[in-house]
């Protein structure tokens, strides 16, 4: 189940940027929790994340609207096509975890739920 929480997402952008976004992370996870025992919902396992775009020294925050979307997308993608298209001509190597540039890190999650008993 994906559930989006009601965690309020307004960390000073001026944070690190793995800092902001394991302290957004760990904000959604605590408040889907409180959610999930006020409703009495049993769960085995909840996996909080967070997508950051981090470009040119700034983390760059959740559009405001369809335009600044636009506008982010634009700036952060120079007019080029993701890693995950057309773009992975230019891409030379990907050093650590691919799925982790694009999204979750499967391959980690997964390692880490076998490795705790979990799967």
């Amino acid at each position: 189940m994906v559930r989006v929480s009601n965690f309020e997402e307004n960390l000073p952008k001026s944070l690190p940027a793995r800092e902001f976004v394991e302290q957004t992370a760990a904000g959604k996870l605590h408040a889907v929790l409180e959610e999930m025992k006020t409703n009495k919902e049993l769960f085995d396992v909840v996996i909080a994340s967070d997508t950051v775009i981090y470009f040119e020294g700034n983390i760059i925050g959740k559009p405001e609207d369809a335009k600044d979307a636009f506008n982010t997308l634009q700036r952060s993608r120079a007019g080029s096509y993701g890693i995950q298209e057309y773009g992975a001509v230019f891409v030379k190597a990907v050093h650590g975890c691919f799925s982790n540039v694009v999204g979750l890190p499967i391959y980690k999650v997964h390692s880490a739920l076998v490795n705790k008993g979990i799967l």
